[in-house]
């Protein structure tokens, strides 16, 4: 459809009135009313597509789409070419991409609306826009055709596929006159009368500025496709339970911040402050690593201070530089275990002092290690973080830090 091949034909409407059921509500773009004046745009040729993008009130979603509603009209002197293939896209964009319904060929009827039902396809949309058109089976420019209103083109409202280039633009672009009178009729029973989603608390309601940490978001009235957000950034990996469940995986953020829950019917609750971004903690190591030298690992963890802390070690299961960021993480063995495995290496004497200690009052710390004057260590490589001790927590260790990591020299 090229802007040069539209053609525009004043008409006067005569619509037939269509009786509208409780819990259900037609969208519309189009302003057309019986006796009202619209406009023929008989541009469209078989294969084109005309759009009218829809979009219910919010509190409405999600809706169930129960009948498209389009109108087409004939002059005389018009070929009466009158199938179409209607089509529904989950989305307003525009490139909608693939349809989720398509219709056979489908004969409208000239000059008044014809209904067309899909309440049997099960089409639900979650929220925001979405697209019906209309696609001409056969025929050129002369043949019956889509109608506007005479309001002026409204950017955002009708999208048009040009068969020829196989593109899609907006419908100002190609000089449509008005907005389509493609029509929905949804049911917004699923929407609007629920019941707000209800915040009570996160599990845990701790973790690293990184993010990356699945919690469990606990309340009521959660609804499958609710959206959990940290600060007003939305997390990753949702998994609705229940109503009173979502796991997700937190972004990153700083300091404590508000969470929210959004349901798809964009109903929503906000519990404050629910979720504290830890600042990042350090552990690095200062002076060699040669065999038999005394290595010092200092450790920064500013959010807890006069907290105990435990060093973990593992021996060449990370590369260098990986961060450890779970205390399950299978990575890390807890420095005893360690202990264990250097005994039996070491012919019963301990390679590695006990780390655990208590951090100053601004969260700062030191452990030492020796490096056992062993050849066979030679270039082993070490990987270290810390944890804080803290008995509310599950595993009793309630963060653990970046990594450092290093190989012994000789």
């Amino acid at each position: 459809m090229s802007k040069l091949r539209l053609a525009l034909t004043a008409l006067v409407i005569l619509l037939i009135p269509i009786s509208v059921q409780a819990g259900t509500k037609t969208l519309q773009n189009e302003t057309l009313t019986d006796g009202s004046g619209g406009t023929i745009q008989a541009g469209f040729i078989a294969g084109d597509i005309g759009v009218a993008v829809l979009e219910a009130d919010p509190g409405d979603y999600p809706i169930t789409i129960l009948t498209v509603e389009i109108l087409i009209a004939n002059t005389s002197g018009m070929i009466d070419f009158r199938d179409y293939i209607i089509t529904i896209y989950d989305n307003g964009a525009v490139n909608p991409g693939a349809p989720v319904y398509t219709s056979g060929a489908t004969t409208l009827a000239a000059n008044a609306i014809t209904q067309l039902d899909v309440s049997g396809q099960g089409i639900v949309i979650n929220s925001g826009r979405f697209s019906v058109g209309a696609s001409p089976v056969s025929g050129g420019i002369g043949e019956p055709n889509l109608v506007t209103d005479v309001t002026g083109c409204t950017t955002g409202k009708n999208r048009i596929r040009d068969v020829t280039s196989g593109l899609w633009f907006d419908g100002c672009v190609l000089g449509i006159s008005g907005q389509l009178a493609i029509r929905a009729v949804v049911d917004i029973t699923g929407g609007g009368g629920g019941s707000p989603p209800q915040v009570l608390a996160v599990v845990p309601a701790m973790g690293p500025v990184s993010g990356g940490t699945t919690v469990t978001v606990i309340g009521n009235d959660f609804v499958s496709g609710a959206v959990p957000s940290f600060g007003g950034a939305d997390g990753t990996g949702i998994t609705f339970i229940d109503a009173n469940r979502i796991e997700v995986i937190t972004p990153p953020g700083s300091g404590t911040v508000d969470v929210m829950v959004c349901n798809p019917d964009l109903q929503c609750d906000t519990l404050s402050s629910a979720y504290e971004y830890e600042a990042t903690s350090i552990i690095a190591h200062t002076g060699t690593t040669s065999l038999g030298d005394l290595v010092p690992l200092s450790l920064l963890s500013p959010d807890f201070p006069n907290k105990r802390y435990l060093v973990l070690c593992s021996r060449t299961l990370a590369p260098p530089g990986i961060p450890l960021s779970d205390p399950g993480d299978n990575r890390v063995f807890p420095i005893n275990f360690d202990f264990q495995i250097f005994e039996a290496m070491a012919g019963g004497s301990n390679l590695f002092r006990d780390f655990a200690g208590r951090l100053d009052g601004l969260g700062d710390g030191e452990a030492k290690f020796k490096v056992p004057g062993l050849a066979n260590l030679v270039g082993l490589q070490l990987h270290f973080a810390f944890g804080v001790l803290d008995s509310a927590a599950t595993s009793g260790v309630l963060d653990i830090s970046n990594v450092t990591s290093f190989t012994i020299d000789p």
